[in-house]
């Protein structure tokens, strides 16, 4: 038996643009100078393919033009706090507050160049070095394929805790299940912007951050993009729109069901097992 270095070929691997900052500033229009003349002269029109490239509601940023966000437009910091979740970009959401309220359009030509760059794929190419025992009659026979033989001896190791946090596509609780956090429920009923404050603190973002719902106007832009940035944060399926919905018509219960969500996905889950090599 000999020991061989068995060397495969360079194979093609596809690799994703990745940082945790944003590709260009938020002044950088002149990087993109179709797309930036697209916004100036028809914002809306805009908007509305930038969302339906980011996969939601072609006609949701419409909603910002509505004058049914009030100050802050709901929709678009919306669309900001979710870009960055998905992306791992770095930021806070009083950050991505005031930039859709005072560099609205800036805001959306920045979320376009930033899809452009993100789908952008590196082809890198690499090659795989193994080692393995084979034969002189194995090595002759595997020569030309360029196969890699290992050994087929199976290693038990001993069995240890690893931790692992619960996960799931779908919310841990429904939003009418109130009842199953009774101490929250009545938190939320008797004090509601202290409640929200805290479960703000909570997530990371500021203490007094859900006070400005009261610059809002039908739409809660706060509820609403922090209920978004839940979904892309957890993984959890759904949409920009229906997260309007029950932000619009359900704001209590959304954030009790947001609290909710952060203490089951905070409980570990210790697992004991063997691995196999």
């Amino acid at each position: 038996m000999s020991s061989t270095m068995v060397v495969r070929q360079p194979q093609p691997v596809m690799v994703a643009q990745s940082s945790q900052e944003w590709g260009s500033g938020i002044c950088d229009c002149c990087d993109d100078v179709p797309e930036c003349c697209f916004a100036f002269w028809c914002l809306p029109c805009f908007t509305c393919v930038t969302a339906k490239k980011y996969g939601e509601c072609l006609c949701l940023p419409l909603l910002d033009y509505l004058l049914v966000g009030g100050c802050i437009p709901a929709i678009t910091m919306s669309m900001r706090v979710s870009m960055r979740q998905r992306y791992g970009i770095r930021g806070s959401m009083c950050n991505d507050c005031v930039h859709s309220t005072f560099c609205g359009a800036c805001v959306w030509c920045q979320m376009s160049r930033e899809m452009k760059k993100r789908n952008i794929q590196i082809v890198m190419l690499r090659a795989e070095v193994s080692w393995g025992r084979l034969t002189d009659t194995e090595l002759a026979h595997h020569s030309n394929a360029g196969a890699i033989m290992t050994s087929s001896t199976m290693i038990v190791t001993q069995p240890q805790p690893v931790m692992v946090a619960q996960d799931s596509e779908e919310w841990g609780s429904k939003i009418c299940d109130c009842c199953q956090d009774v101490p929250e429920c009545c938190f939320a009923f008797w004090c509601f912007p202290c409640f929200t404050c805290m479960v703000s603190k909570k997530y990371g973002e500021c203490l007094c951050l859900p006070l400005l719902e009261m610059f809002g106007g039908i739409i809660r832009p706060i509820t609403m993009s922090t209920r978004v940035s839940m979904r892309q944060r957890y993984n959890i399926k759904g949409t920009m729109c229906n997260d309007c919905v029950c932000s619009t018509f359900c704001t209590s219960c959304v954030w009790c069901q947001m609290s909710r969500e952060m203490k089951r996905r905070n409980i570990q889950i210790v697992l004991v097992g063997a691995k196999y090599r």
